[in-house]
């Protein structure tokens, strides 16, 4: 039971109120006990209790408990005031006893107990031990003088002034004081001689403590309380130098700043202003440091009146340091990034006292590290930028490199409005060491120099094991590193640098310079960068053909300006006014500068004809329809990388050959210069006829770009310098525009004999025949080279590309396939003149293989090809141009084109690709335009009839092409039962095979096939065969459909018998068909003799009967079925004419099929 005890002396207390539930008269010295309720939603109950007169209330022995501190509360509250304060009661508390006059009060019990807290009792007793409580009733007077004296009325003060303390409190400070006499209800106190404050009139409270027992609290004013003296708790900085202004926090100050004095040892100065800074008299003056130096003390004394002067806290006077600035390793000048460069600059000035200066004031960040302001013509962006002086006594100021996070914002893009050749002014900017003020140096006058974009190489060196490390000519390097370097060459005595800067959770130190230099790269040769503190030795390897990589920049003013970009020791010169302004009038490019190495993994271009493997390439982001004035790409050139000197090559993209185009090649100067013309591309090229007005450009050259529309960043994707290592030979017809080329020369891995390439010339002229005699449209010309293709290629032909279709035949094929090759690609270069880029993907492949069978037949060397893919029609029939066959099944799939033209014409073949040409929506279902361009009615009619002549093999394009027949084996004298599922649009085949041979018996079994599962739109045909080899010739029996699920098989009457169901599915939907081979046969029977008068159950045991009911015969006569099911019969015997005679039994399957398994009854006479 958790209780409370109050106790009231004096005066009753009465509990209860309107608002609240009451409870009975609390009567003095009597006790009460009354319930609390508290559950669910209630969970507080309150008691009123009103004071009729000056009573003292007594809480003792509470104790509230729970099973956490927060499960009940007991409040005690005084109108505005807790009398008892606020808490959880967690344990029993005692002897809490407050003493007030005329208050009222209430009770609280608070739960916050999930469950009801059980019942409370609350007691009242007149018994508390004899202890005493004082009670002050009131205060005389309520104005006190400071050091005057009070009287105090009340009751509880007793008699002993040795046990009595008054307590003086005004929130922050007190003091106790001893009564000057003492009774049971008067008592005379001395009021404070001066309380800590600068305020005359003071609200102090005051308590009386009898025994360590406190009373009630009573408010009175202290007056005539003297000031204190001014106190300085702050000053912002502990040194200044004359001029400075100086803030001082302190209390106590005049609020007129003029009269407070500021004393610098020996001087004075009068405060500029005061600021109020919170609490009752806190504020801040500022005051000039007046001159002078040396160390010395200051204090603050005010001039009004007021007595005191502040405690003296120490300063120093000194003179400001001071930053000068001069030119750096910049020759005068400042290093900014061109328009469309991400270069990471860094650059260098001179001068001094940068170590008397650090970037924040009393911060962690070392001196040296300061802040550079750099202002641009006509004043515009001022922008702050960071910088740390290098071990030298010199400033490197990195621009865009990272910080720590816990240095301010950089605003280094403040200075991209910079050109080539502007005038810039730069100040130095840093806090004094011991103070926070702010000094900066006087302007120094530099001028920008641009880096054009992607002219920057950036070099780490670390000991990583790669210590050779190559470069470009002409590049400006971005070293950073660890240690001290040293470079013979590159740059005089030691760099010392540190990457710790990348740590964020340090700081660039000063000690240990910073993590990049820059300076000018090299034009050639090999340098050493040594660490004079590990020993490590790094290589600079300058590579005069330059080193692979990509730039790309974005210049926003690229047509009134120009652009300048560089990768890998090429440049591309873009001068003013050669792009075009697009939408209007905008002019941002975005332009990429790619310099490649191939990769060896991937013969990107014919090794015979190149020794070179290098490539740029040069893109526009928008792509420009024209160049108003030539553009120049510069092309790093060494004469060792070629065999002989290079000509300049456009690649085409898919046939990765490259297209001769006119450069410049400047073997002093090392480079190799291509002029890319003025004028139109794209679309509007072929509206003007390319470059034909040009007379530099072959004509071959300009037909590309004005037949095929090629577009700037299509003809100039990939471009090379190339070399020819090797002997070329060349068949051509140039009326048909056939042209071969070959490495003809020994010596070379890529030689070509003259009658392979006689072989292949020849057939590529007789495809190119037939194809145009059949109605095709012809490609402009065809390129057919020789090349390495890989394991299991034997031949690729491009597309999409601008110039003539290339065909590529492998090197090494034998005369069968290097013809099946040859005309199968030159299938897909006419394939192209109708699909362009685009492609049909299997049928293709599959139509390109009927031109290959149609040329050569039997001889075409397709057979391997036909049987690797040759279940392609157990799949559903594509109805997309890129998926559903495997790639074997691509070129299988020929055999579905070539019965469709022995069935419909050649014709149909060129008709599908001209469907495809003429109307779009071809493009969207193959199954359609089969069906169209065959003019057969449906889809579906077509897959009937190949799977029927399929399977057959009613027909197949190669005599000994094998079938991928699923087969069971029939064993003993049972049925065989298989479920298949078929695709839609698709057809599979199953052979069933008994072979009697190895059981005799079997000789002259009647066989039953029947199928279940069969729906609309498919049909199973059943077909018969003794041939056991793998390619047999079958014997049509006959078709399972919805309406007739079973067949007659026939009498097995030769060795090797075998059966095959076709299950042809030429619906939308999947099907799945039961297939069953059975041997009916009569096994038992259940009687031997019946009577003549017949009508008795004759019951039939056996195999492969049936489901649906046949008939049955008892010596001649039908007898009447009384049931049947597959291996059961049961039947009523006829009636006979006469008896005592032998009747053979029978019977005959719904399908037809006669079971005569020499069974017998006898029929007695009557």
């Amino acid at each position: 039971m958790e209780t409370i005890r109050l106790i009231t002396l004096c005066t009753a207390l009465t509990i209860g109120h309107a608002a609240f539930p009451a409870g009975p008269e609390l009567s003095h010295g009597g006790n009460l006990d009354f319930g609390l309720s508290a559950s669910g939603s209630t969970r507080m109950t309150r008691y009123p209790i009103t004071n009729t007169g000056d009573a003292l209330l007594k809480v003792e022995n509470v104790t509230m408990g729970g099973t956490n501190p927060w499960d009940f509360q007991f409040i005690l509250r005084d109108e505005d005031k807790w009398i008892l304060p606020r808490e959880t009661v967690y344990a029993t508390v005692t002897s809490t006893v407050y003493g007030a006059a005329n208050y009222n009060a209430s009770v609280l019990f608070e739960s916050n107990a999930v469950n009801s807290p059980p019942a409370i009792s609350l007691h009242s007793s007149t018994s508390w031990n004899g202890q005493n409580f004082p009670s002050v009733s009131f205060a005389y007077p309520e104005l006190v003088e400071a050091g005057g004296i009070l009287s105090l009325s009340g009751f509880g003060f007793g008699e002993d002034s040795a046990s009595t303390l008054i307590s003086y409190w005004d929130g922050a400070n007190f003091e106790n004081l001893e009564p000057l006499s003492v009774s049971e209800t008067n008592i005379r106190a001395p009021a404070p001689e001066a309380w800590p404050s600068w305020d005359t009139e003071i609200e102090l409270t005051l308590t009386v403590r009898v025994n360590g027992n406190d009373s009630n609290e009573v408010d009175l004013i202290l007056t005539n309380n003297p000031p204190m003296q001014p106190v300085i708790t702050f000053i912002d900085n502990t040194s200044g130098s004359p001029g400075d202004l100086l803030k001082i926090w302190g209390d106590g100050f005049a609020p007129n700043p003029s009269q407070n004095m500021v004393f610098f040892g020996g001087g004075s100065q009068l405060a500029q202003s005061y600021t109020f800074n919170g609490g009752d008299h806190g504020g801040i003056i500022e005051v000039v440091v007046p001159q002078g130096t040396g160390t010395e003390t200051l204090s603050v004394r005010r001039t009004d009146g007021q007595p005191g002067s502040s405690v003296p806290v120490n300063f120093q006077r000194r003179p400001a340091s001071v930053m000068t600035l001069s030119a750096g390793d910049e020759s005068g000048g400042i290093r900014i990034s061109g328009p469309g460069g991400d270069a990471h600059d860094h650059w260098v000035l001179s001068g001094t006292g940068f170590d008397q200066f650090r970037l924040r004031p009393y911060s962690g960040f070392d001196p040296g590290i300061i802040e550079l302001e750099v202002t641009g013509p006509d004043d515009v962006w001022p922008a702050p930028l960071k910088a740390v002086m290098l071990d030298d006594g010199r400033l490197m100021v990195n621009l865009y490199s990272p910080w720590p996070n816990d240095l301010p914002p950089d605003h280094s893009e403040g200075i991209n409005f910079l050109r080539d050749g502007d005038t810039v002014s730069v100040r130095a900017m840093g806090y004094e060491l011991d103070n926070d003020y702010i000094r900066w140096s006087e302007p120094l006058i530099l001028t920008a120099r641009e880096i054009a974009a992607g002219s920057q190489t950036n070099i780490t060196l670390w000991d990583d094991g790669s210590n050779s490390i190559p470069i470009s000519r002409n590049t400006w390097l971005n070293i950073s590193g660890y240690g001290h370097y040293t470079a013979p060459g590159l740059w005089t005595g030691s760099l010392h640098l540190n990457p710790e800067w990348f740590d964020e959770s340090k700081k660039p130190r000063t000690a240990y310079g910073f993590p990049a230099f820059q300076i000018p790269g090299p034009d050639s040769g090999i340098f050493t960068i040594q660490n004079q503190d590990t020993g490590d030795q790094f290589e600079l390897v300058v590579v005069p053909s330059g080193v692979p990589g990509l730039v790309t920049g974005t210049f926003p003013e690229a047509v009134t300006k120009g652009a300048e970009i560089h990768a890998g020791g090429a440049r591309l010169i873009i001068p003013p006014n050669a792009l075009p302004y697009y939408n209007g009038s905008e002019q941002s490019y975005t332009i990429q500068l790619a310099h490649m190495q191939v990769d060896e993994s991937e013969e990107l271009f014919d090794s015979a004809e190149t020794s070179f493997g290098r490539q740029f390439q040069v893109q526009f982001d928008p792509e420009p329809d024209e160049l108003r004035r030539t553009i120049q790409l510069i092309i790093p050139y060494d004469p060792n990388d070629y065999e002989s000197s290079p000509e300049f090559g456009i690649r085409d993209p898919e046939s990765h050959i490259f297209q001769r185009f006119p450069m410049d090649v400047n073997a002093s100067d090392g480079t190799m210069i291509l002029n890319i013309p003025a004028g139109p591309y794209g679309e509007a090229a072929a509206a003007s006829g390319g470059f034909r007005q040009l007379s530099y450009i072959p004509d071959a050259v300009s037909n590309w770009f004005s037949d095929k529309k090629a577009s700037l960043n299509v003809a100039f994707q990939y471009v090379a310098p190339v070399s020819w290592a090797n002997t070329m030979g060349e068949k051509k017809n140039a009326e048909k525009g056939i042209y071969l080329k070959y490495v003809s020369g020994s010596g070379s891995s890529h030689t070509i004999p003259d009658s392979y390439a006689n072989t292949a010339f020849a057939t590529a002229e007789s495809t190119y025949d037939y194809l145009v005699g059949a109605g095709w449209d012809k490609p402009s010309g065809l390129n057919l080279h020789f090349r390495s293709l890989g394991a299991d290629i034997d031949g690729s032909t491009t597309k999409g590309v601008f110039g003539n279709p290339w065909v590529f035949i492998a090197t090494g094929l034998e005369s069968g396939k290097l013809n099946t090759t040859v005309s199968h690609e030159i299938g897909h270069a006419f394939q192209r003149e109708y699909t362009t880029n685009l492609s049909t993907y299997w049928i293709d492949e599959a139509t390109a293989n009927w031109i290959a069978w149609r040329m050569h037949g039997m001889t075409s060397d397709l057979q391997e090809v036909f049987e690797a893919g040759s279940d392609f029609p157990t799949v559903s029939f594509p109805a997309s141009r890129n998926s559903g066959f495997t790639q074997e099944q691509q070129y299988a799939a020929a055999v579905f084109f070539i019965w469709l033209s022995q069935t419909y014409g050649d014709a149909v073949i060129q008709q599908l690709y001209n469907n495809l040409w003429l109307s779009p929506s071809y493009w969207l279902n193959m199954r359609t335009l089969i069906s169209d361009s065959a003019s057969s009615g449906s889809f579906k009619s077509l897959v009937q009839q190949f799977a029927d002549d399929y399977w057959s093999r009613n027909f197949v394009p190669v005599d000994s092409m094998s079938l991928p027949y699923a087969g069971s084996p029939i064993f003993g004298s049972g049925e065989v039962r298989r479920t298949i599922t078929v695709p839609a649009y698709a057809s599979k085949a199953h052979r069933f095979t008994h072979k009697v041979a190895s059981q005799p018996e079997h000789e002259g079994v009647p066989v039953v096939i029947r199928a279940s599962g069969i729906g609309t739109d498919q049909h199973v045909t059943v077909y018969a065969s003794s041939d056991p080899s793998a390619t047999p010739s079958w014997t049509r029996i006959g078709r399972l459909t919805t309406s007739k699920t079973g067949i007659d098989g026939g009498i097995y009457a030769s060795p090797n018998r075998s059966w095959m169901g076709v299950v042809n599915n030429y619906s939308e939907e999947e099907c799945t068909v039961e297939l069953v081979w059975g041997f009916p046969q009569i096994q038992a029977l259940s009687g031997s003799s019946f009577p003549q008068s017949g009508g008795l159950n004759l019951g039939i045991t056996g195999l492969s009967f049936g489901d649906q009911t046949g008939k049955v015969y008892v010596g001649g006569y039908e007898a009447e079925i009384d049931s049947w099911n597959d291996s059961y019969i049961s039947v009523l015997t006829p009636q006979f004419a006469s008896g005592n005679f032998s009747a053979s039994v029978t019977a005959e399957t719904a399908e037809g099929v006669e079971i005569d398994s020499g069974f017998s009854v006898w029929i007695s006479g009557d």
